[in-house]
């Protein structure tokens, strides 16, 4: 992994979610990724010689699921095992970074909604037991909209324990329309082991959470009507478990378990599902906001990755969006965005000038047409490509000279042009613009503003290209920021006042 900063300038980003945590350097495309549990063995071990260890975790928990007892730090985006949590951390320093804590600063997402008691013992916990030089608490929506190049929109953050729909502007959360549904990947998962068991297949393993989990990623999709693509396709998938045993199962339940999403009834569950959500997190912004955020909805989070998802939740929006009523009409007018245009103003006339041909002077008060060549002032010239070219330096006086001129304006001397040895003919390819040198002219100088109808689509899905890890790209990027270190807190400003973690990100727009 490249690390992009001296090392006493090091900022490492922990992005800890409740399947997988990412960790990494600011500046790195791409983080360490590995799954969020522990593991502690099931029974001692009595053979002698045997390298054994206190803990497993991650990768290497997750290699010995077998034989250990599991244990997962969060539970619907809370930590319930801070023994565990503080394992997963030993693991990223010492295991994973392989860096010195007390020689780096640290940015750490977290949910918009959390506690502030939560963020000040997490604080305490990188000052006091790792002795970190800094931290900041990110806003993890804001990491993730930052990630898709924009700072107002409306994130739709989904993982394993928590679903956020999160209505940002100019970098700050509008917490008062914040929705947070208990309808996420391991609902997916419970929904997919419910319709597994229909067809006879019950996964019993110890790793079952594990074993659901990959099976929905590899081969679950979402549907515009899975109703049909279920009655229509009769194909059937097999997957092989951990133990060599295969399990066959059609494609309804390959469709049907990611509907949980926009069906909770179909597990009991009395939540709002994700279009449902997103209406009303809308509702209770002002109007003047709907349109934008319509047209900057963001997905992220590893449960959003399912194929087709993007599509589906744009017809479940169109459906309900007569919930909120007419749509407010754009404020701005084309009048108030109209480019400023050169005018004419009053200048005193020249009276005298000099002939660009011969160095006549000329009264232009009297005549417009040089006595001496002919030349005629104020007329529109058209520049047509010769055979010759003029000389850079005066023949006579060795001065410099510039532009073209029959005549050196230093000593008088006469200019003559020297033939090229490859004439080029008017109306070559040399002297023809491109058309598309022409298009971008127009393009950026001459095009007036365009203004959508107000009768087309006004919802826009952005799906950054890496969403399982948008939070960790955005705080990648803000790390690299050097206007960013401001919101960085030492120990010493944190025992002054421990509220200075709450600093926002949009003080830096």
């Amino acid at each position: 992994m490249t690390q992009s900063t001296p090392e006493d300038e090091q900022i490492v980003i922990i992005d800890i979610g409740e399947a997988y945590t990412k960790v990494g350097f600011a500046g790195d495309e791409q983080p360490v990724i590995f799954p969020t549990m522990t593991g502690k063995e099931k029974y001692k071990s009595v053979m002698a010689d045997v390298d054994t260890k206190d803990q497993y975790v991650g990768e290497d928990c997750m290699r010995m699921r077998g034989v250990l007892k599991i244990t997962y730090p969060f539970n619907r985006g809370a930590i319930m095992d801070w023994d565990s949590y503080y394992s997963v951390l030993t693991h990223i320093f010492y295991n994973v970074l392989r860096t010195d804590p007390s020689k780096v600063k640290v940015i750490y997402p977290e949910n918009a909604l959390t506690p502030l008691d939560t963020k000040k013992y997490i604080t305490r916990l990188f000052f006091e037991t790792y002795r970190v030089r800094s931290v900041y608490i990110a806003n993890a929506p804001v990491m993730a909209l930052f990630s898709a190049g924009l700072t107002t929109g409306m994130l739709v953050e989904s993982g394993e324990g928590l679903t956020w729909i999160v209505p940002i502007i100019d970098g700050e959360v509008v917490t008062h329309a914040v929705q947070k549904l208990t309808l996420s990947g391991k609902d997916v998962s419970e929904y997919l082991r419910t319709l597994l068991l229909g067809y006879g297949v019950n996964i019993t393993s110890t790793a079952q959470k594990e074993i659901l989990r990959d099976i929905k990623e590899k081969t679950c999709f979402i549907a515009l009507n899975p109703e049909e693509v279920a009655k229509h396709n009769k194909d059937i998938t097999s997957y092989i478990l951990p133990d060599g045993e295969s399990v066959k199962f059609p494609m309804s339940v390959r469709v049907n378990a990611p509907e949980i999403l926009f069906h909770p009834e179909l597990l009991g569950y009395n939540v709002s599902n994700i279009a449902q959500a997103i209406i009303n997190s809308l509702s209770k912004l002002d109007k003047q906001y709907w349109r934008t955020m319509l047209k900057s909805i963001v997905l992220s989070g590893g449960n959003t990755m399912f194929q087709g998802l993007n599509f589906r939740l744009e017809e479940e929006l169109k459906q309900l969006l007569p919930q909120l009523g007419p749509l407010p009409k754009p404020s701005i007018s084309r009048k108030s965005l109209e480019k400023p245009r050169m005018i004419n103003v009053d200048t005193p006339t020249k009276m005298m000038d000099t002939c660009p041909k011969c160095g006549e002077r000329v009264n232009l008060a009297t005549t417009k047409i040089c006595s001496k060549c002919g030349y005629i002032f104020g007329a529109t010239t058209i520049n047509i490509p010769s055979d010759f070219e003029y000389p850079n330096k005066c023949p006579h006086c060795k001065k410099k000279l510039e532009g073209k001129s029959s005549f050196c304006p230093f000593c008088g001397g006469k200019i003559v042009p020297i033939p090229l040895n490859s004439p080029k003919k008017f109306g070559s390819e040399e002297f023809i613009p491109k058309i598309k040198d022409l298009q971008a002219i127009k393009a950026t100088e001459f095009e007036e503003d365009t203004f959508a109808d107000d009768g087309g689509d006004i919802i826009k899905i952005v799906l950054p290209a890496k969403r399982n890890t948008a939070i960790f790209n955005g705080a990648s990027i803000l790390g690299s920021i050097p206007s960013a270190q401001k919101l960085f807190i030492t120990y010493e400003k944190y025992l002054e006042n421990p509220d200075t973690i709450g600093l926002d990100f949009s003080q830096l727009l």
